[in-house]
């Protein structure tokens, strides 16, 4: 593993240019970066054991060398990602391999599945699936535990003629996928300690549910680089635009829905990109983890659900999908997500007008509000996309001196326009379960001497007939401005999200804006320092206070292992959520 990890001279500097003829002769097949081989390098760290790692492949199995891992969550809750620069025992070339616990559906497709699917569609700007399988049927026992235990439970309670809620149907099947009655709450239903939300709607069975997970292993060929090492605003650009190609693409070519857009998952990919007359080095965009993705077959979405419909990293999702309302991720869902990932890295790294950026981040990305059982969108959040406008205060516009100002002012407003239209949609339907049809009551005769003591007496006091006749003529029904139902230009509006064609044309127009500062990219701007404001997740509260919720960990080992050869700012990239 040494050997691989030496320097050597063919390998090429990371940032984009022309290449030069001496490099083209002397780079390898294909070419190795010097930031993946110093990536390697710096895994090396002699407190950690080094491991030959097999991973399933057709006709057997492949075998990989790692030693520390580069990303690795934290913590008892989740599915134990690792992600790893390794080398290739058959080739010899470094590529990335992820090991996981992905959750265990039946009907749920493997990521390398679907990346293999992606592959044979010809979609760009997505991972290229070397192998991938399940590790040795490895399944995770927690499940196994708790349904012998609640079923034991539930039993007695049953023989002490006890009221108790029916039993779940895990307790009288053989199937483990889903193992818990609708009463038990466990951490997904309380949501204290997830990033990655993968709920029903809220008081849904699949929620209160703990789920199996089976050990995984998927290799792909790139070796990328985290979204925060951008160069510049243009750039940042230039890269969502390649991801929102990826999903368009994924959506119409192969109706797969991605259904987990987010920082982290939006990588740069450095390559060699082959001109006509020159050979260059660009950086692209890669939209990576596939795991969460779903089919849009009509067939496929009539068909029990494979995973519960909303899935997520909190900080990007969807004010829809943060509403607390059960919805299915759509294309609509989709994009404000990569508008959230836009927003979010502008706001840390680009040079703006806004004093303090770590605030702004922390309770427009991470901040949620707890009415009840249920944990929604923050407000800042909320107002920015419902009210089409970006303020970091109270009347306090939010800018950035660049071409992004249209992007974010232009996609506000559609953004707002396709929320009013929503809204309608399910006050609509709302009203129609709950309130009853209007039924108009047959007008019969009365019967001679009847007394209906309701109607009014042809006696009517003088007094209340003054009265009648002095507030009638005065009474005036304020008509409010705002209309719940949409304008025929706001639904046209709405109707730009229902596919990527319009954003596209928003980006790339600000791509090829003559107005970018090449020098914008001012460092991250959350001090090393900062202590948020608001405790994470607190069990008792006001009930419509917007709080805290997790904050995003960051466990990248990147740091300074190839600082020297991808163009840095002030501060290392690093998150703020501690």
């Amino acid at each position: 593993m040494d050997f691989y990890a030496q320097e050597h001279a063919a390998d090429l500097a990371t940032h984009e240019r022309v290449l030069t003829a001496e490099e083209l002769t002397t780079m390898g097949d294909p070419p190795v970066f010097k930031y993946v081989r110093a990536s390697f390098a710096h895994s090396l760290a002699s407190s950690w054991p080094r491991y030959r790692l097999e991973v399933p492949c057709e006709g057997g199995v492949r075998t990989f060398l790692v030693c520390r891992p580069m990303f690795f969550a934290n913590g008892m809750a989740g599915r134990g990602t690792r992600g790893y620069v390794a080398v290739d025992c058959q080739t010899g070339r470094f590529v990335w391999l992820k090991d996981a616990w992905r959750v265990y559906y039946d009907k749920l497709e493997q990521e390398g599945t679907v990346l293999g699917m992606l592959n044979a569609k010809g979609i760009a700007h997505v991972p290229t699936l070397l192998c991938h399988g399940d590790i040795r049927q490895q399944t995770t026992q927690t499940s196994d535990f708790w349904e012998k235990e609640n079923a034991r439970a539930a039993l007695k309670t049953t023989e002490l003629n006890q009221p108790i809620r029916s039993l779940h149907p895990s307790l009288l099947s053989s199937s483990s996928t889903l193992v818990a009655p609708p009463h038990f709450e466990t951490s997904s239903s309380r949501k204290r300690s997830r990033t990655q939300v993968e709920g029903e709607s809220p008081g849904s069975a699949d929620e209160d549910t703990l789920r199996r997970h089976m050990h995984y292993r998927l290799v792909v060929n790139e070796v990328a680089l985290p979204l925060s090492h951008f160069s510049s605003g243009r750039k940042l650009v230039l890269i969502v635009i390649d991801c929102i190609k990826a999903h368009r693409d994924a959506v119409e070519k192969a109706e797969i829905m991605h259904r987990d857009v987010s920082g982290g998952n939006i990588l740069i990919y450095p390559h060699v990109e082959q001109g006509k007359t020159k050979h260059r080095v660009r950086w692209g965009g890669l939209l990576a983890d596939w795991e969460m993705s779903k089919s849009t077959k009509v067939e496929e979405l009539q068909s029990p659900p494979r995973q519960p419909p909303r899935t997520g990293t909190w900080q990007f999702l969807s004010v829809a999908m943060l509403s607390g309302r059960a919805k299915a991720v759509e294309t609509p869902d989709e994009l404000e997500s990569f508008l959230h990932v836009l927003l979010y890295h502008a706001v840390r790294y680009l040079r703006s007008n806004c004093p303090d950026p770590a605030e702004f981040i922390e309770s427009y990305f991470d901040a949620y509000t707890h009415q009840g059982e249920d944990y929604t969108c923050g407000q800042r959040k909320v107002f920015t996309i419902k009210h089409g406008v970006l303020e970091y205060g109270p009347g306090m516009p939010l800018k950035f001196g660049s071409p992004l100002d249209t992007v974010f002012g232009g996609l506000l407003q559609w953004f707002k326009a396709n929320y009013k239209v929503m809204t309608y949609q399910w006050v609509q339907e709302d009203a129609a379960k709950r309130l009853p049809p209007l039924t108009i009551p047959e007008v019969t005769a009365k019967p001679e001497g009847s007394d209906d003591s309701d109607d009014a007496s042809d006696d009517e006091d003088p007094e209340d007939a003054n009265l009648i006749a002095f507030a009638t003529p005065r009474l005036q029904i304020p008509q409010l401005e705002y209309s719940l139902k949409p304008s025929p230009a706001e639904e046209q509006d709405a109707a730009l999200l229902h596919n990527h064609a319009g954003m596209l044309g928003v980006l790339l127009q600000a791509r090829v804006s003559k107005q970018w500062d090449s020098g914008d990219k001012v460092g991250d701007r959350v001090p090393d320092d900062y202590v948020p404001r608001f405790p994470i997740a607190p069990e008792k509260g006001p009930s419509t206070r917007t709080v805290k919720r997790r904050r995003i960990e960051s466990t990248m080992l990147y740091k300074r292992c190839h600082s020297i050869d991808v163009p840095q700012t002030r501060r290392t990239a690093k998150s703020m959520f501690k």
